[in-house]
């Protein structure tokens, strides 16, 4: 016999059709409340579906009902079960949707099935069971097709009277709630924690972090928000590459990317759509888009087993400058907004590439400005010293040759040598710190070490000076340390009350430090218009960081930390130099 795909009228056993009674209504009605119970409480969806199950059985007369989630790869899930043990799989096990089937046909039409006599035929496993008869209704959620539900029957009469596809329909709307409020529930989690991840990018922003550790950031907290499996922020060289500059990725998942991995773009590959159309771009391996030339980011992707990513744009002032990019194994693994969701994450990152710009500008003209005044100042030095400074050693010498010419007994003429004499020195002493004071020749000529040792003879308070730097410092460098110890020497003297002080220069790891400190009275505040707050501004112009230790009774100490990459900004015209 063949099985009939339509409602086929109850029968009692001496064959006469059997509606449906008052009874039945009220246990429907008593079993939906019970579970429209359940559904209010908020219990977790896998106790709805099994009391769903449960309910059904008893309403229905079935010998077993069973609710099964469709999966993307044309597998069912078992998710709830009522029957004796052995008629069906456990729960969680998947297998395949069959061509043959309640499942088969539910998921085929998006209509209910009813079978009225199982041949092995249609249904394999049903018949080997000893069903007779089932009921199967989808399950649709947010206008989708989720699962479906069935009860089966062994009875020697098992068809299911008329009606009990809308009965069983009422139940699985049940079940449908419990997966809208966990749905919701979930969606509420999710938003929360994407604007934690937001306020703490947007925190990193606002406190200066380099691009590189907000684009660090923002792919972590992606690839954690999104399930993803890795995600990468990349900016673009406007050479046909990009690089990324910041990544995450789920531990052992050994992706070919990594910080400062330079990626070939290409015309039709996800970055290089992205970078051309200014528009979000996805590419899933089900479509072929991951085809790519051998290094570029979708061939990459590919051969690390990705299946989709998802990636938008980069924008600063304008212009495309990068994307962020997130990949994962599972081709399901990312909802259809993501892409719109992934736009508040790159409009922060696109915000700390301005500032960091901004930021850039600003060091590399205060260090031009820098540099430009320590450039005058040696140029100014060097015209004393080879100009006014050499005229007066000349006359000093053309005074020495007339006092050797004075004439015996002309006592009033020789002492108004000596008087022009005494006062040319002191007038050339004075030239002299004036010139030392403005850009040493020490420091032009002997280098960082000779010049502070130089500056600590001429101290009124005693000096310790060590200086540990192996290499000669660039000039600009040399200059700035050395008008950093001369102000706070000079601030010592003036303030300090102090009795000994001590100056440690050190160059290491790419840092020059500075170390000045005394054993006044201390108090010594940066803010309060001495010359620290001169000194601050001096530090950071070359990127450096300047603090104070100051309490009072207890001396001050000065502690100043230089890159010595700092110099090339200054040598380079302002532009720095990678």
């Amino acid at each position: 016999m063949t099985p009939r795909d339509r409602a086929a009228e109850p029968v009692t056993p001496m064959g006469i059709a059997e509606p449906a009674t008052p009874m039945g209504i009220a246990e429907d009605h008593a079993a939906l409340h019970a579970l429209a119970r359940l559904v209010a409480q908020g219990v977790d969806p896998e106790e709805v579906f099994a009391a769903v199950a449960d309910q059904a059985a008893d309403v229905l007369g079935a010998d077993i009902a069973a609710i099964d989630r469709f999966d993307p790869d044309d597998t069912v899930t078992l998710v709830a079960v009522r029957g004796a043990a052995g008629d069906v799989p456990a729960i969680g096990s998947r297998t395949p949707t069959a061509t043959t089937g309640n499942a088969a046909r539910v998921r085929a039409t998006g209509r209910p099935v009813r079978i009225d006599e199982y041949t092995e035929a249609y249904s394999s496993i049903g018949y080997r069971s000893g069903f007779r008869a089932a009921v199967s209704v989808p399950i649709t959620v947010g206008g989708g097709l989720w699962g479906v539900m069935t009860v089966a029957s062994k009875g020697k009469v098992g068809r299911f009277p008329p009606g009990t596809e809308e009965r069983l329909a009422a139940f699985t709307q049940l079940a449908v709630l419990a997966i809208a409020n966990a749905k919701a529930r979930q969606d509420l989690a999710m938003v929360a924690e994407e604007q934690a991840a937001l306020r703490w990018i947007a925190t990193l922003v606002a406190r200066g972090a380099q691009p590189e550790a907000v684009s660090s950031a923002v792919a972590e907290e992606l690839g954690r928000l999104f399930g993803a499996d890795a995600a990468y922020v990349m900016l673009d060289e406007r050479d046909g590459t990009v690089t990324a500059v910041g990544g995450w990725s789920r531990q052992g998942l050994g992706l070919p990317i990594t910080v400062g991995h330079r990626i070939p773009t290409t015309a039709t590959g996800i970055a290089g759509r992205v970078l051309r159309t200014g528009m979000a771009a996805r590419a899933e391996s089900t479509t072929g888009s991951f085809d790519g030339s051998p290094g570029s980011l979708a061939a990459l992707l590919r051969d690390a087993g990705i299946a989709v990513a998802v990636a938008y744009p980069l924008r600063v002032q304008d212009r495309s400058c990068g994307l962020v990019v997130m990949a994962s194994r599972a081709a399901d693994a990312f909802p259809a907004d993501v892409e719109r969701r992934l736009e508040a994450f790159a409009d922060l990152v696109a915000i700390a590439v301005v500032n960091a710009e901004a930021r850039a500008e600003v060091a590399a003209s205060r260090a031009r400005v820098v540099a430009s005044g320590d450039e005058a100042r040696r140029q100014i030095g060097r015209d004393l010293h080879d100009g006014a400074q050499q005229r007066l050693v000349s006359l000093a010498l053309d005074l020495s040759v007339a006092q050797d010419l004075v004439s015996p007994g002309c006592d009033e003429l020789a002492e108004q040598l000596d008087s022009i004499v005494t006062q040319l020195n002191d007038a050339m002493e004075e030239l002299r710190d004036f010139v030392r004071g403005i850009h040493p020749p020490a420091l032009e000529y002997g280098g960082l070490e000779s010049a502070l040792r130089a500056l600590a003879r001429r101290s009124p308070v005693p000096v310790e000076l060590t200086v540990d730097v192996h290499d000669r410092l660039p000039k600009s460098l040399a200059a700035n340390a050395y008008f950093i110890v001369a102000e706070a020497l000079t601030n010592a003297a003036k303030h300090a009350r102090a009795n000994a002080l001590q100056v440690e220069v050190r160059a290491d790891d790419g840092v020059l430090r500075l170390a000045v400190s005394d054993d006044g009275v201390g108090g010594a505040d940066t803010a309060g218009g001495s010359g620290l707050l001169g000194l601050r501004d001096r530090v950071e112009a070359v990127g450096g960081t300047m603090s104070v230790r100051s309490p009072r009774g207890e001396g001050t100490v000065l502690l100043v930390r230089m890159p010595l990459s700092a110099q090339r900004v200054a040598e380079a015209g302002g532009q720095p130099q990678s």
